[in-house]
């Protein structure tokens, strides 16, 4: 069984010609993203966010926005079983999983991707979501990217540019079987600089 989430906690503030603003001031990356994984058990989540709300606001990014959507639902934390669980790095190290029980089965995600965390105590807009997100606040949209090696899913969230922009995420998720590699070999180079 492999999972992997994607979540932040953060506030859409306003939408316009460059993409909606998630956050104001300091973003910590690493804290607040994960990745989505819909299993046939259920729908989980990844991330390094140790005590995640139990009723979490989740925008899901599916396919480098292919599939853009909220979840509603239960978060309950999983004790580690490290020969059951799928191995999910963030930012290099291994992350916390969270088991997702949706209210609403029709927004529940049905390819693995990003999970951008909303807190419940910032205001928030229920209208359908839209890409691109300036998720850091500096002015420049961040662009979700994904691409596959041989048995594994590399997602990154990058800035100005889907491909050649600056990372300011990744993460790693070992799918157990064999895919069509599409990654470029500048997604391992600059992994390897990091």
């Amino acid at each position: 069984m492999r999972f992997a989430r994607v979540s932040l906690i953060l506030l859409i503030l306003a939408a316009g010609g460059g993409g909606a603003v998630v956050q104001e001031g300091e973003f910590e990356w690493s804290s607040r993203l994960g990745i989505i994984i819909p299993l046939e058990g259920g729908i989980y989540f990844a991330t390094k966010v140790p005590n995640l709300i139990e009723r979490p606001r989740i925008l899901f990014v599916g396919g480098e926005g292919a599939e853009v959507s909220w979840i509603h639902g239960e978060a309950r934390k999983l004790e580690r079983d490290s020969s059951a669980e799928p191995l999910v790095l963030i930012e290099g190290n291994s992350s916390l999983l969270y088991r997702l029980y949706i209210s609403d089965k029709t927004n529940s995600p049905s390819q693995p991707g990003f999970g951008v965390l909303m807190s419940r105590s910032e205001p928030h807009d229920d209208r359908e979501p839209s890409l691109p997100l300036d998720l850091d606040g500096d002015g420049v949209s961040e662009f979700f990217y994904q691409c596959t090696s041989r048995e594994s899913l590399h997602l990154m969230i990058r800035s100005g540019d889907r491909l050649s922009g600056e990372t300011g995420w990744r993460a790693y998720y070992y799918l157990g079987y064999d895919v069509e590699p599409t990654c470029r070999e500048e997604d391992f180079d600059e992994a390897r600089s990091a």
